[in-house]
């Protein structure tokens, strides 16, 4: 089958070009039918994606989790088969690949929220504010600063949100820090929100953070890798399928990186949808 590369080119700048030639040397010597496409100011990722539907193709993008959630939104779930290659800021989506699946095809669940989908995780409030913040996708900051840095920008520019969340037959509603939507295990540039949750098994692990103080919610989220938060009592865990969230005005959300805004969202988790190829060994001789 033919592999379909899809370089972000707004994400590898200088690596651009010595990526590209990596990636040729690698397919030839490995006899891997291929393309490399990339994207511009011109050809978006979405119009590469569209080129080939309704062709039996490995789609593999070489980005962030942003990236990948625009080639997921845009591919054909029939027949293109997704392999991401980590190669942005966050990268959870490849975390959680890494912890649960050996090399191999797999079918995985996705969640549709309103229009679009997400494979990895969902999220509001403080943490949603965090995540689109332009420090998040600033180049000369580095990796591993960028969500502290945001983190303590939301200290004194964020403002709460009041929410109605309509789930397993309840409605929870009020003032919410952060509510938190899993499908796989991190969100946040590595932080371990769901340690126990699997991107296949046809449920999402839902968090929801009572209203507390900006900094009291911060230093939560930043503690997360310690699991304290699963038994927190300013944090509720609920496992379901299905779930609505309202909200009195528009407000944003996050889904793998994007941004996505709208004042109801309807979240649904759809079972073994997405046909996706890891390859952990191609991935390495890539990106080492």
């Amino acid at each position: 089958m033919k592999y379909i590369f899809i370089l972000n080119v707004f994400t590898l700048g200088n690596n651009l070009k010595f990526l590209y030639k990596k990636i040729v040397n690698i397919c030839e010597n490995k006899n891997i039918d291929f393309i490399i496409e990339c994207n511009s100011d011109d050809i978006s990722t979405e119009d590469i994606v569209k080129k080939y539907k309704r062709k039996k193709v490995i789609l593999a993008p070489v980005g962030g989790d942003g990236m990948i959630n625009r080639v997921l939104n845009s591919m054909d779930f029939s027949n293109n088969i997704l392999f991401p290659i980590p190669y942005g800021t966050g990268n959870d989506l490849c975390r959680s690949l890494d912890k649960q699946f050996n090399d191999g095809l797999h079918l995985l669940d996705l969640v549709k929220i309103n229009k679009k989908y997400f494979i990895n995780s969902a999220c509001f409030g403080i943490d949603s504010y965090i995540a689109n913040s332009s420090i998040i996708r600033n180049k000369y900051i580095p990796k591993s600063l960028r969500y502290k840095l945001s983190a303590f920008k939301a200290l004194f520019t964020y403002k709460y949100s009041s929410y109605k969340v309509f789930i397993n037959g309840e409605i929870i509603s009020g003032i919410k820090s952060t509510i938190a939507i899993c499908n796989g295990m991190f969100y946040g540039g590595g932080f371990k929100i769901a340690p126990t949750s699997k991107l296949d098994d046809s449920k999402v692990d839902i968090y929801i953070f009572d209203k507390m103080s900006k900094l009291k919610s911060l230093l939560l989220m930043l503690g997360i890798n310690s699991g304290k938060h699963e038994n927190n009592n300013h944090v509720r865990k609920i496992v379901c399928n299905k779930l609505r969230i309202e909200c009195s005005s528009t407000i944003q959300a996050n889904i793998d990186g994007e941004l996505l805004e709208d004042s109801s969202f309807d979240i649904i988790v759809i079972n073994k949808e997405l046909q996706l190829f890891y390859d952990s060994k191609l991935i390495n001789l890539i990106l080492n």
